[in-house]
């Protein structure tokens, strides 16, 4: 079973292109979509940033993921991943001030111990991106659904940054053309990962 995750500021196209390399796969192979978390959360606005919200978001992201582990899957697809919500994390508790950092030190501590085991339990994390000019015109064209893109420049920084400084392997996508192709330029890394992995698993060898 491979575990793939699409992750993204919000408006990048991630939820999009999840449920198209989904419909893609389940064609030949057995898969399932871990839908953004982030809709199944309790508490109320102006608590989002507590740790309590953000620990539910971190700890769902853990448990849906890990049910599927015991599912005969080929593939699981998760709208999100551990890097998201470390991410998102990271996003409320560098607001804050020196005292209240101090104060939250033993929670960021446990975040920062669970972002770092989980992080490594996938297979493939695609890293959604799209220019500036190409978020703004999709922007006007749907005004029905405009997208609130407040701190992505910020929270786009911390992504790459966090996947610099962790040495995370990902797989930069660039979403500035339509759904169906940036999907399938991503099957095709889906492809290409696993003729990779297969070359380099050892070939069962007879005994004379």
């Amino acid at each position: 079973m491979l575990k793939i995750s699409f992750s993204g500021v919000p408006g990048c196209g991630r939820s999009s292109l999840a449920k198209e390399v989904r419909k893609i796969l389940a064609l030949k192979s057995r898969t399932d979509l871990i839908e953004d978390i982030n809709r199944k959360n309790p508490f109320d606005d102006h608590q989002r940033s507590s740790f309590e919200s953000q620990f539910f978001y971190i700890s769902t992201q853990i448990n849906e993921e890990n049910k599927r582990c015991f599912s005969p899957l080929d593939y699981v697809l998760s709208d999100q991943s551990i890097l998201d919500q470390w991410v998102s994390w990271l996003s409320s508790f560098n607001k804050l001030n020196e005292k209240a950092k101090k104060k939250q030190s033993e929670h960021h501590h446990l975040m920062e111990t669970i972002f770092r085991f989980w992080i490594r339990t996938y297979d493939l994390l695609f890293l959604i991106r799209v220019s500036p000019e190409i978020y703004e015109s999709r922007q006007k064209e749907n005004r029905l659904r405009q997208i609130n893109g407040l701190g992505n420049e910020e929270r786009e920084k911390l992504f790459l940054k966090t996947i610099q400084e962790e040495k995370i392997t990902v797989i930069e996508t660039w979403n500035n053309t339509t759904v169906d192709e940036t999907a399938l330029k991503m099957i095709q890394s889906v492809n290409e990962f696993q003729a990779h992995r297969k070359v380099k698993e050892p070939k069962n060898s007879t005994a004379d």
